[in-house]
């Protein structure tokens, strides 16, 4: 259940944050250019099967405007009675963006991506498509007011295969900076796709705030309102990928582990990374997609 992914990360935030005490000043200019970030989450979904899930972030910038990154992880499902357990490594989620802010009112800014999300779990057993699937994300935001940052995205599936293609999605959120924390509300509904009945609409709401020289640490949880989404999801992040505002156009600490985790547990309307589940439970497949 999604406690377990809690606990796991637990010794993590420690370790970070032990690391991040120690680390050299001189390390600053390499830190602005490699970002990295430890993600650990979880769902319970509406067949009453569960998934946890824990993953890695490694983005690298080369310039202010240009990002590249990488989202590893692997994720353990539950049957619907939560007596049978499998764990295997998902598809490899990677990205490409940029970005551009402007020096008007309200500090508008905007981004574009492509997501790929390469087969590397196992297709046979539900962990992953088993093929290359794609998507293209882009998002924009302004600052209306000062500490208040609102903001806009919109995915969508590029991928023609039945079986994966999730259709496009819409998410809208809300962050208010408090000094060293952060409050952010999210709504995301999907808005198209192969074989949707029911198109799913989802809210959220987290908390991002910073470690000693070791980024942030960000948590999130989410409740489907309609559709087949899960129930309940819950994902926590540390490290310096979720510290302050991602260069791929306007996205908050709190939709880039959405983002993350988006290959490998549920979730939608967050980051490059949609896709309702992984796993397959009682032999109905739900794979997630770029």
């Amino acid at each position: 259940m999604i406690r377990h992914a809690l606990v796991a990360a637990l010794p993590l935030v420690l370790v970070a944050s032990l690391a991040g005490a120690q680390a050299s000043p001189d390390s600053a200019e390499h830190v602005a250019h490699v970002a990295y970030g430890i993600t650990a989450g979880g769902l319970s979904a509406p067949d009453r099967h569960s998934e946890e899930a824990l993953g890695a972030v490694l983005e690298y910038h080369p310039t202010a405007w240009l990002e590249a990154g990488l989202n590893p992880s692997v994720v353990r499902s539950t049957d619907t009675l939560g007596v049978a357990a499998r764990t295997g490594l998902t598809d490899l989620g990677a990205s490409l963006g940029v970005s551009h802010g402007f020096g008007l009112p309200w500090s508008p800014s905007v981004g574009v991506s492509g997501g790929l999300s390469l087969p590397t779990g196992r297709a046979a057993e539900g962990f992953g498509s088993g093929r290359v699937t794609e998507s293209a994300y882009a998002s924009a935001g302004v600052t209306p007011v000062e500490r208040l940052a609102l903001r806009a995205g919109f995915w969508h599936g590029l991928s023609t295969d039945a079986s994966t293609l999730a259709g496009s999605s819409l998410s809208g959120e809300a962050s208010y900076d408090a000094g060293r924390m952060s409050f952010t509300a999210s709504y995301g509904g999907e808005v198209g796709g192969a074989g949707i009945a029911v198109p799913s609409r989802e809210i959220g709401g987290g908390l991002s705030f910073a470690l000693p020289r070791a980024g942030s640490m960000v948590v999130n949880a989410a409740h489907t309102l309609a559709g087949d989404g899960p129930r309940w999801s819950m994902n926590v992040g540390f490290g310096t990928a979720f510290a302050g505002l991602n260069a791929v156009g306007a996205t908050s600490p709190v939709e880039r582990l959405g983002g993350a985790l988006g290959n490998a547990i549920g979730g939608l309307g967050r980051g490059q990374g949609r896709g309702r589940s992984t796993t397959k439970s009682n032999g109905n497949s739900k794979k997630g997609t770029a």
